[in-house]
């Protein structure tokens, strides 16, 4: 879970009707910091799901690149 992740260092959560629900949270591990942004999940749970996957990744695989975009057809 995303609000209980051991490097999170930030987030900011939200929903509305047309969104959906969307939350950007920042995490640094190894002097590497990363954010993930989701937006449009269908719940709450699969919003917090899907950013604690998109920064594992990112930890993972040791992302090189100042910047690099994670979607989810490309993960």
């Amino acid at each position: 879970d995303i609000v209980t992740y051991k490097y999170a260092t930030g987030l900011k959560t939200g929903s509305t009707s047309v969104a959906g629900f969307c939350i950007s949270a920042t995490a640094k591990r190894d002097n590497m910091d990363l954010i993930a942004v989701v937006m449009g999940a269908p719940t709450s749970k699969e919003r917090f799901a899907d950013a604690t996957k998109m920064l594992d990744y990112g930890f993972v695989s040791k992302v090189e690149h100042k910047r690099k975009v994670f979607t989810k057809n490309n993960r």
